[in-house]
């Protein structure tokens, strides 16, 4: 009957078939027989795992006809091709929209010819009813949306700023979201991604079924992933999408089937939205089903122990228990309580206790309850206990493993609704399944499809709902309703729910597919002019320019459709017709104000930078130099954000230029130096500063970018360890050492064309130890052969903020004094035009807390009795005339004793200071002392003997960093003078700090904080305290100690200040690219001084000069040796020994498509092939024409061919 009616039919039909009926077979026989009227059938289905069970199920009866079935939930997209080529397929809704969309917008040809005619729906009102509105959207990554992590981050970090943004309240929703309700945190088990992982994947309540490809939106999903440390993805736009009611309306008939079409009002809103006739087809036998009395629990225990009476009273009865419930973790709280409740029952002790006599009444009156306890069938029945929380668990209950007796099943709604529980013989004539719902359903339909579960084809069955309602939203707390009111309310709340459907279509759904259908109209122009769109999914070649202004009007129509969104839902808010027509009317603004007649138009609407950098490439790779250097120059300016790419083209520009005016020079070739220093240091417009520069600049800001990342992995990291009750994966750390990766391999490309950066390390060979290789360094330094660490020629926000934010020196400081710096140094050609800035410039330009500073200033104020200064190391080989000191001299602990490090001094070989400058004119091997002061391998030690009269007394201040002035916060804060004394009035009034009569503010109370002030104000000014109060600190710091000191002798006593601030300093400006690194010279000049000689000797007296030559020549720069070409940034990496990841794609993405390589010379291999094909034809001429005489002529031209390759290669 169900088949006739719907092959008959001129309209579409939604039937009603009961579960159990055999919904499965109907679909096939409807579905063959439309494939009989030449008619392509798409079954869609609730779940992937359903489309492929039944596809299989029913491939005997296709093949009996004859008729190709396959199904398109695999997530690769070959065998999806092939599966469109049936005549049926099977899928759930998102695997038809996706490949919907992707062949239609992106001209992916995944369905061929295919045409949308007939589909058949099963579960059709969980499709048109529950997930009507449900709309698909491909996710639009316009490239750089990554970058949005640092804001995300920052969210997560600062939950609690009441700001009302959604990106804000999604956060704040996410931090209540639970793992295993709505989401889950676990490795994909469906292959969709190669990443191995934990990620975040929705769970669809109504189904419960995983929705791996599925995201939220608005940074909702980014911030769970945040929550719980996994790999963060970026977040998409909605650029092309479909809905639910918008997809079945495409089709020329739709058939839908499902056991439960629900009340009258659900069924008059399935015939409106779909113009459907809706029959619903009888039981072809009575139904067998017994409707237990509901339980309402209002707290846990009471509902568990519910739960377990049920479940013991069935099974005793030798019936099998099916319990749904709505949540992976409800699925764990019930299986977890019913098995305490049986041990507990287990492990009860006969008495007169009330629990003891709730079992005697509880079971059959005659038999013992002592033997109830340890009855077999209930320990049994809980050692087979089958438990189905997700979709890959294994859940089959059919043919010879049909359900037996005294089973219990605990279940999502995976097993609610289209699964099929056969039922064994045996447990058939004992009375069926029975059904468990411990929740209250949403409607009337999905507790339909869970008691449909029972009472299958005539077999009897029961159900039951019990109920929790402790935290349910919807039930107010004060009183506890009966079942029949919490029904009537819900049945309301889903007849509102289902006025509002059609509402939401009309007014949002159907306007922003009216917007993306003009849209498309208009833009399918573009892909018409491109011959193959497809290979633009190919990250790895370079697209066609036609190709790259198209998905850049794919990026500018989702960032406008996506400021559309307020207007889309106050349109929806209103049902305003009005509205409609203005927001679909605007998108004819959108088109026009984004022509695409030729690429000279477009580039003047493009706003992204990832478009502009493709272009310029293409540009690059067609030699267009100049206009390639144009759209690089618009980038750096208008997206400073993604400079470091556009530097890198243009780096790579000037050094191809460089090579056409100057060709190959090598550091081994003989120069003129006033002529490299001319060439070198002259104007910006010479190629090979403008290529260094270029190349210096592009490095820079992608270290900034490392740098950053680095920061945001830490504040992650601390995050997870701070709440430890979550859930916690390694995912946000692993994308975060990916990415590095992929930043270092570039990096060392930029350093091929610059020259390596040269430490100590690689210096090293045939077993010389580090101490040697720094000695080479030094020596290297001083010949000149490599530069010095070099001040970068301009600052940037972010390498100012990084120092500032580590180090005590404000924002106006740091500028001024390295603007003055570089405007004074003296230029050395060596360094490339760049001033030099180590150490002791550093020491000299800023005035930083340190342990020594400290130490003098406990000196010259008369703290100490007594002080001996030595050199510490812990090396084990000795250094030659001189005497360690006897180690038992500091065994004997002193209470009033100073150690100047936190070294224990028995743990060391300590020689006396003196000694060393006394013994410095005999020492032999004085380079080896130098190198080991550099490398830290000896340090300097210091031992006092306090007074503790005079430093518990002292009363007078400290030179530096025990106060400050107003001049010194307003210049810290960047703040102007009548704020900055309105800040210091709320602490002076607070009793924390006070002025002393030359105006510097002194600490006098213990604590900082003040609540006056704003969090973020609060927080700058307490940095300041902690920074200018930092000798405070350690003072008060010392005399705790040395209090404790007097009752406990081996009470520590450490200096709480940095050791070496100043190589701390030198350290981060390498790091955020404030300072170049030393590297091999460009111009290695040939000094001719007095220390030269010297210094050459004692390198060839520790040193194989040969293989230093070798060292140098594979570190030194290459960027004036040959032409450079561009290769696939894929291709470099991978050759480089770099796994290709996701983050090397968002490399690739966001306009890094290629990189530059110096291809080795090959000019002499022409030349040798060109001179033997001239050595051939003068033979054959001077044979001819001369006899043997020609012979001695052409061995002459071969001798004096060979001459002048040998000079080339020289």
């Amino acid at each position: 009957m169900a088949v006739l009616i719907a092959a008959e039919s001129e309209k579409n039909t939604l039937l009603q078939v009961n579960t159990g009926e055999g919904k499965t077979l109907l679909i096939a026989t409807l579905a063959i027989l439309r494939a009989k009227q030449n008619k392509t059938v798409d079954v869609i289905t609730s779940s992937p795992v359903l489309a492929a069970r039944d596809v299989e199920k029913m491939k005997p009866l296709f093949n009996h006809f004859r008729i190709t079935a396959s199904h398109n939930c695999e997530e690769q997209l070959d065998p999806r091709k092939l599966a469109y080529k049936s005549q049926i397929v099977y899928g759930d809704m998102q695997h038809f929209q996706r490949d919907f969309l992707l062949h239609n917008f992106y001209k992916k040809n995944i369905l061929g010819d295919r045409k949308r005619e007939c589909v058949i729906v099963d579960e059709v009102d969980n499709m048109l009813l529950d997930n009507g509105n449900n709309m698909l959207y491909l996710s639009h990554n316009v490239a750089g949306m990554e970058t949005l992590v640092s804001l995300f981050v920052f969210l997560h970090r600062t939950i609690n700023v009441p700001l009302h943004d959604v990106f804000i309240e999604n956060t704040k929703r996410a931090m209540f979201m639970r793992h295993n309700d709505e989401y889950v945190v676990d490795v994909d088990h469906k292959n969709a991604s190669s990443d191995l992982n934990p990620r975040v994947t929705i769970i669809d309540k109504n189904t419960g079924v995983d929705l791996t490809t599925s995201q939220w939106s608005e940074g909702l999903h980014q911030t769970i992933q945040l929550k719980h440390g996994c790999r963060l993805s970026p977040i998409s736009l909605k650029a092309i999408f479909v809905s639910n009611v918008g997809f079945f309306k495409g089709y020329e008939r739709i058939n839908g089937l499902s056991g439960t079409l629900g009340s009258v009002e659900e069924s008059k809103s399935l015939v409106a939205l779909y113009d459907a006739d809706l029959v619903r087809i009888p039981t072809w036998k009575p139904k067998n089903f017994y409707e237990h009395v509901p339980l309402v629990a209002a707290n846990e225990a009471l509902w568990l122990q519910n739960i377990y009476e049920e479940v013991k009273d069935q099974v005793i009865a030798r019936r099998s228990v099916l319990i749904i419930c709505n949540s992976i973790s409800q699925v764990d709280v019930v299986q977890r309580g019913l098995e305490r409740l049986h041990r507990l029952e287990k492990q009860a002790l006969p008495g007169k206790s009330k629990f003891a006599q709730l079992v005697r009444k509880h079971f059959m009156k005659g038999v013992s309850w002592k033997r109830v306890f340890v009855n077999k069938i209930m320990t049994d029945c809980f050692d087979n206990l089958i438990v189905y929380r997700r979709d890959h668990d294994e859940f089959d209950l059919s043919g010879a493993k049909a359900l037996p007796n005294c089973r219990i099943i605990i279940a999502t709604n995976l097993a609610g609704r289209g699964t099929d529980i056969e039922l064994s013989e045996g447990l058939q004539q004992a009375g069926g399944l029975h059904v468990i719902v411990t929740f209250l359903p949403e409607n009337c339909r999905i507790e339909e499809q869970a008691f449909g579960r029972a009472a299958r084809c005539g077999h009897p069955g029961s159900g039951q709902i019990i109920a929790l309602i402790e935290n349910d939203k919807r039930i107010d707390a004060s009183e506890t309703p009966t079942i029949f009111q919490l029904k009537e309310f819900r049945d309301n709340a889903e007849v509102h729910r289902l006025q509002s459907l059609k509402r939401r279509y009309d007014y949002h759904t159907a306007v922003e597919e009216s917007c993306l259908n003009k849209f498309w109209e208009h833009s399918s122009r573009v892909l018409e002019s491109v011959q193959s769109i497809e290979n633009t999914s190919n990250t790895n070649t370079l697209p066609k320019p036609m190709q790259v202004i198209y998905f850049a009007l794919l990026d500018e129509w989702a960032l406008w459709l996506d400021e559309q969104a307020p207007l889309i839902q106050q349109c929806a808010k209103n049902c305003s017709e009005d509205d409609k027509h203005i927001i679909i009317e605007s998108v004819q603004q959108f088109l026009t104000s984004h022509p695409f007649n030729n690429i000279e138009t477009a580039m003047k609407w493009i706003k992204c930078p990832q478009p502009l950098l493709t272009l310029g490439l293409i540009e690059l790779n067609q030699n267009n130099i100049n206009r390639a250097q144009s759209i690089f120059h618009r980038v750096i300016k208008h997206f400073p954000e993604y400079a470091a790419e556009a530097y890198y083209y243009i780096g790579v520009i000037q050094q191809r230029i460089t090579r056409q005016v100057h060709g190959k020079l090598s550091f081994s070739k003989a120069f003129d130096p006033d002529t490299w220093k001319q060439w070198l240091i002259g104007t910006q417009e010479r190629e090979i500063v403008a290529a260094i520069n270029a190349f210096h600049e592009s490095r820079q800001r992608f270290s900034l970018r490392r740098l950053h990342r680095g920061e945001l992995a830490a504040i992650v990291a601390r995050l997870q360890h701070a709440n430890e009750s979550i859930i916690s994966t390694n995912g946000f750390a692993d994308q975060h050492q990916e990415y590095v990766a992929v930043h270092d391999a570039i990096v060392g490309n930029i350093d091929k064309f610059l020259g390596k950066p040269i430490e100590a390390a690689d210096l090293r060979h045939d077993g010389r130890d580090e101490l040697n290789a720094i000695m080479l360094r030094n020596i290297l330094k001083e010949l000149g052969i490599t530069t010095r660490t070099m001040l970068s020629s301009k600052l940037h926000n972010d390498q100012i903020e990084f120092i500032c934010s580590r180090h005590p020196i404000s924002r106006k400081e740091l500028v001024t004094k390295l603007e003055a710096f570089w405007k004074l140094d003296p230029l050395g050609f060596e360094n490339e035009g760049r001033p030099e800035l180590e150490t002791f410039e550093l020491r000299r330009l800023f005035k930083l807390p340190s342990r020594l500073d400290f130490w003098n200033e406990l000196r010259e104020l008369g703290v100490f009795l007594e002080e001996s200064k030595y050199f510490t190391t812990r090396l084990s080989e000795t250094i030659e005339d001189l005497i360690p000191v006897d180690p038992n001299t500091f065994n004997k602990i002193q209470a009033s004793r100073l150690q100047f490090t936190d070294v224990p001094l028995n743990s060391v070989k300590v020689f006396k200071l003196d000694d060393v400058v006394n013994a410095e004119e005999k020492i032999s091997n004085l380079p080896q002392l130098k190198a080991m002061l550099e490398n830290g391998a000896i340090a300097t030690e210091f031992v006092a003997v306090v007074d503790p009269t005079c430093l518990f007394n002292l009363n007078v201040y400290m030179r530096n960093f025990e106060g400050f002035t107003l001049k010194e916060l307003t210049e810290h804060l960047g703040i102007d003078e009548i704020t900055a004394r309105w800040i210091l009035s709320i602490y002076v009034e607070d009793k924390i700090i006070a002025p002393d009569i030359d105006g510097v503010y002194r600490l006098i109370g213990k604590k900082y904080s003040n609540d006056l002030l704003p969090d973020a104000l609060r927080v700058a000014v307490e940095k300041i305290f902690a920074d200018r109060f930092s000798y405070t600190h350690a003072l008060d710091s010392l005399r705790n100690s040395f209090a404790k000191a007097f009752e406990n002798p081996s009470t520590p006593k450490f200096i709480y200040l940095p050791t070496n601030p100043y190589e701390d300093l030198l350290a981060d400006m390498l790091e955020c690219g404030i300072l170049m690194p030393s590297r091999i010279s460009l111009a290695i000049p040939r000094k001719i001084d007095d220390g030269y000689n010297d210094a050459v000797e004692a390198l060839e007296h520790i040193h194989d000069f040969n293989k230093i030559k070798d060292i140098i020549e594979a570190n030194r720069p290459t960027i004036a040796d040959a032409d450079c070409t561009l290769i696939e940034t894929q291709k470099y990496i991978v050759d480089n020994g770099t796994d290709p990841n996701q983050e090397l794609k968002h490399f690739i993405a966001n306009g890094l498509k290629q990189v530059a390589i110096v291809k080795e010379d090959t000019t002499w291999l022409w030349l040798m092939a060109i001179g033997a094909i001239l050595l051939i034809v003068i033979a054959v001429v001077a044979v001819v024409a001369f006899g043997w005489t020609g012979v001695t002529l052409v061995l002459a031209a071969a001798v004096i061919a060979i001459a002048a390759y040998a000079i080339y290669k020289i």
